[in-house]
């Protein structure tokens, strides 16, 4: 038997190279993510068991979140009144949250990207830049309201965010072609909804 590492030095330098570096990014990857959670932080199990590699399309509630190849999305939390997705790239994380226990009341900062009826603003908040994502919904008269807070490490504030920014997208009715269909929520909690919907 071969010890991995003999068989490491007799690799050509540019394997080993490429095998490093490797491991390098799933340990950098490993870090920016645990393991999901809900209320009392209790766990929902493992990330592994929420991991979605892209090229997929990946939901939470009524938004869709459109990986790349190289992508890797996994759910963070899903509670009473928020649910958090987070996608890691070369870059670092975004994070997609839902809910309505954080949200700013208006459309403020910058205009960025129009959707149909959403609206895509960058905003400067607590230090950090992020995105709102806000639509009009069911329940808010025409009004437009957060639907998505849109934050993280890869988030800088200028116009590189956007190619990440104009794939998470809001549905009126059920996103179609989701790989993985996340909730979250009181139903969720108390057992009247699944925590991952079914998909065809």
């Amino acid at each position: 038997m071969v010890r991995a590492g003999a068989a490491m030095e007799r690799m050509p330098l540019s394997s080993r190279q490429w095998g490093e570096g490797m491991l390098i990014s799933l340990f950098l990857l490993a870090a920016q993510v645990e393991n999901p959670t809900t209320v009392n932080n209790q766990s929902l199990g493992t990330a592994e068991d929420f991991h979605t590699a892209g090229p997929a399309r990946v939901c939470i509630s009524n938004v869709s979140i459109d990986l790349l190849g190289g992508e890797h999305a996994y759910l963070q939390y899903s509670g009473i009144h928020r649910g958090i997705v987070r996608v890691l790239g070369a870059e670092g994380f975004v994070d997609v949250t839902l809910g309505d226990s954080w949200r700013y009341d208006r459309e403020e900062g910058e205009l960025v990207y129009r959707r149909g009826r959403s609206r895509y603003y960058r905003v400067r908040r607590g230090g950090e830049w992020k995105y709102g994502l806000f639509t009009p919904t069911d329940y808010s008269d025409g009004v437009r309201e957060l639907s998505a807070d849109i934050s993280g490490t890869a988030i800088l504030g200028n116009e590189m965010d956007l190619p990440m920014v104009r794939r998470i997208t809001y549905s009126d009715s059920t996103p179609t072609g989701c790989v993985r269909h996340y909730n979250y929520g009181w139903d969720v909690i108390l057992g009247d909804a699944p925590l991952e919907e079914p998909v065809q």
